[in-house]
């Protein structure tokens, strides 16, 4: 269905897309896919239905909410996606093993002690210390991936 939306123009002629184009405040200087127009947040899929029903996109009402939701937030999502991958990448980041974990701007005492204690030898494991904040292991992972701060 968002293939088909970002394949399918509104006709200019077509009064359903006359009402879409007032909602976002006058027809577009260029021409948009469907899927465009949903992506905005003043666009609702009451809207975009007749659009997508007058060339042949017929969907259920949870088809439809599903779809809206994929394109307003892909942005968002991908932009998770990859900040999960970079968490994942970092989980295996070594810790050297002479690190000075008392140099570190930003760490607590509390934190810089118990990673001192602990010696972990990687990020993951740092993660798994009690009391070893989510802001302690980024600045750690911020100071491994740069080690010229």
């Amino acid at each position: 269905a968002a293939a088909f939306l970002a394949s399918h123009w509104p006709d200019p002629a077509d009064p359903d897309a006359a009402e879409l184009f007032s909602t976002i405040g006058g027809a577009p200087e260029q021409r948009q896919a469907l899927a465009g127009y949903l992506r905005r947040p003043e666009v609702s899929i009451e809207l975009m239905t007749p659009l997508a029903r007058k060339q042949g996109l017929e969907l259920a009402r949870a088809e439809w909410k599903a779809l809206e939701t994929e394109l307003k937030y892909a942005g968002y999502l991908d932009q998770q996606r990859r900040h999960v991958e970079r968490l994942r990448k970092a989980e295996t980041r070594r810790i050297p093993e002479d690190f000075a974990f008392a140099g570190l701007p930003g760490l607590s005492r509390e934190v810089v002690e118990k990673m001192e204690r602990v010696r972990p030898r990687t990020l993951a494991q740092a993660g798994r210390i009690p009391g070893i904040t989510p802001a302690a292991l980024s600045i750690l992972n911020m100071h491994l991936e740069s080690p010229g701060r």
